[in-house]
């Protein structure tokens, strides 16, 4: 009887055209790269340092995958005063799409869509 219900089911969604839902263009994590505008990066003693509570090791502080929507990003910038706390950009990430973390002296720390990534 179960077979007999699946095939009828089957049947009525091949007739009504109604097929399954497909995954959206541009799904999948965002990626974030670290981009300092005033010095030469040192290995990496500069970067991302965490996204949320989760901390970024060897080359994740360069370049890293971020969920979409919105999350806190925690890095450390030549040249720039660190905040009391840490310096910190909160952004909302778009699945699929590329970001760059912009920062360096004189520069304001900024998150920026980026088509090279």
């Amino acid at each position: 009887m179960a077979r007999l219900s699946a095939l009828v089911v089957a049947t009525v969604l091949a007739a009504s055209g109604t097929t399954a839902p497909s995954a959206p263009e541009n799904a999948g994590p965002a990626t974030l790269r670290f981009m300092s505008e005033s010095s030469i990066l040192v290995e990496t003693a500069y970067g991302i340092d965490a996204i949320d509570d989760q901390a970024r090791w060897f080359e994740q502080r360069i370049k890293s995958e971020v969920m979409a929507g919105q999350h806190t990003v925690w890095f450390s910038c030549p040249g720039a005063p660190t905040m009391q706390g840490g310096s910190r950009i909160t952004h909302t990430f778009e699945a699929g799409q590329h970001y760059e973390l912009v920062c360096g002296d004189g520069v304001e720390p900024t998150i920026r869509k980026s088509d090279d990534c």
